[in-house]
């Protein structure tokens, strides 16, 4: 994502931070870091495999890591 000037923020909620830390296999977490960088990098304009609106939520979505085929889901909601 080189040439991109703006960084979005991404905060974490404690709580995920430490369900997270339950997540033993290092590919499954440096999946998980790769695709929060790309969220950091594009922010809205995210490109599914890597995201997808979560059925029935407005504003709830879900990053997937290796385009989902990690079994590890962090949900995110969009800040105004």
């Amino acid at each position: 994502m080189a040439g991109s000037s703006k960084v979005w923020i991404v905060d974490f909620d404690g709580d995920a931070v430490l369900d997270f830390e339950d997540v033993k296999s290092k590919g499954d977490r440096r999946a998980v870091f790769n695709v929060v960088y790309k969220l950091q990098q594009l922010g809205p304009a995210l490109p599914s495999p890597h995201m997808k609106s979560l059925k029935g939520e407005t504003d709830l979505f879900e990053l997937r890591p290796k385009q989902g085929a990690v079994a590890v889901r962090v949900v995110y909601a969009r800040g105004s």
